[in-house]
Parts: structure tokens; C-alpha cells; sequence
């Protein structure tokens, strides 16, 4: 098993003698409609995306009388068991891996039409030893499907505030990268990095162990309640991390 939700599990399997990643759903919930539609969702997505870094869709059909989705298996092991069995990473390696995100990201916003990820976060980006790259997996709408009704994309210490609003806004990727950094540099919960201010209850990056002065305005700024004051692209991101790399 290479992931489970309440919803939805993802085997390793083999097809014509290559191992490939199965996605289909829990038994529970195999005559829901919703869950049938968010997987046919997830097939359709992945089928119109090409990027080495994103898993590629090699057939969606009924094994078992389960719809499972069949898709390239990425090698390598998840940064939240990396980072779980190695220990936090340097800010330097930090920041390569959030730019390296964003590369990703650029593909998928600039997309026609753009496509939001919408649940970025250690869990779901893998890290392949072997070429010291990162891949983007899990495009899936399956766990939003709680109680036969839409849950909000995004997860815990992760999500943007607006993902209650279940739109698929790029800006949401964008918040997410300012926990998954401090995910990243500390190895614990972002949730520790949260705090009341002007009744928000908003991530702050001064409580970030060790934190650079130059990256706590970047932090902040991805990690913005209001859409007005985020980052407004993700190459604006790219362009002040850069800065940042040369500094520290």
C-alpha cells in the first residue's frame, strides 16, 4: 500500500512486467457517485498533463469491479519520510526544493485551463535520490469526498483559508509553500507556526526556529489571509526566492 484515505487507496502494482501505482477507492464507497466522478476527475486531469515530474496516466478501468486509476509509479520516498527518518533539512536545501515546487507549479498554473493541485504538501511530493528530483503526485479529488459531500481541498497547516470556499485557486498552491517550508527546515507540525493575530489565525514565520531575516517577508507574503496581499503568481515567488539564495 503506498497511501490510504477514508475514501481511496493506492497500491503498488504490475503491469507487462513494470511497476505501476493502482488508485481506486474502499469498498464503502464504490457506488458513490460523487467518488466515482472525482476519480473519473483525477483520470481526466492527469491524462492532458505531461511533466517528468508529474506521474503520467497509463489507463483508467474496472479491475475487480473497482474503477482504478493506473499511473506511473514515481520513484523514491515522500519529504514527509524523509524528512521523518533524516531529520530537517538546511534552509538552503529548503529553499531548492520550495523553488523546485514551484517550477512544477508554473507548468500547472499556466496550464489551459490552469490546474490547481490544491493539496501541496510533504505527503504528496517525492524525492528521488538518484536524480536529486522532486515529483508532484496525488491529483486526486477523492478525499474531498467526505459524507457524500464536497470537503475542502488542502490539509491541516497546509490549506489556504479560502479552500472552505472549494474554488480551484492557484493561490492555494501558493499559500501551501510557506508551511511546507517550515515543514521542511524544522520537521514538525506547521500547525506549531500558527497564531491568533487581529482575530486571523495566520502563520507566522517569526516562529520559525532559525528562520533567515531575508525569507520571514517571503513566508509571510505566501502565507497571506487575503488573496489581495498574497503572491499573485508563482514566478513572483520564484523571483524572490532567488534573491534570497544568493543571500544566505
Amino acid at each position: 500500500v503506498l497511501g490510504q484515505s477514508d475514501v481511496g487507496i493506492t497500491y503498488q502494482a504490475w503491469r507487462d512486467g513494470q511497476t505501476v501505482a493502482l488508485k481506486t477507492l474502499n469498498a464503502e464507497w464504490l457506488t458513490n457517485p460523487q467518488a466515482l466522478a472525482t476519480l473519473e476527475h483525477e483520470a481526466d486531469t492527469l491524462r492532458d498533463l505531461e511533466h517528468s515530474q508529474i506521474p503520467e496516466l497509463l489507463g483508467f478501468q474496472v479491475i475487480g469491479e473497482k474503477p482504478s486509476l493506473l499511473m506511473q509509479m514515481m520513484p523514491g520516498k515522500s519529504l514527509r519520510s524523509y524528512v521523518t527518518e533524516q531529520g530537517a533539512v538546511s534552509v538552503e536545501r529548503a529553499i531548492a526544493w520550495v523553488f523546485e515546487v514551484c517550477q512544477i507549479l508554473t507548468y500547472l498554473h499556466e496550464f489551459t485551463p490552469p490546474v490547481a493541485h490544491r493539496d501541496l504538501r510533504p505527503k504528496n511530493l517525492i524525492y528521488n535520490p538518484d536524480t536529486d528530483t522532486l515529483a508532484l503526485v496525488d491529483f486526486g479529488a477523492v478525499k474531498r469526498v467526505i459524507l457524500e459531500r464536497p470537503f475542502p481541498p488542502g490539509s491541516k497547516g497546509y490549506g489556504a483559508p479560502e479552500r472552505l470556499q472549494l474554488h480551484p485557486l492557484q493561490a492555494m498552491d501558493i499559500f501551501s509553500l510557506g508551511p511546507l517550508f517550515a515543514f521542511l527546515v524544522t520537521g514538525h507540525n506547521p500547525l506549531a507556526y500558527y497564531s491568533d493575530e487581529d482575530n486571523q489565525f495566520r502563520f507566522q514565520a517569526t516562529m520559525i526556529p532559525r528562520i533567515p531575516s531575508e525569507l520571514v517577508p517571503i513566508l509571510h507574503r505566501l502565507t497571506e489571509p487575503s488573496l489581495e496581499d498574497r503572491y499573485d503568481s508563482v514566478d513572483m515567488v520564484i523571483r524572490d526566492l532567488q534573491a534570497v539564495l544568493v543571500a544566505v
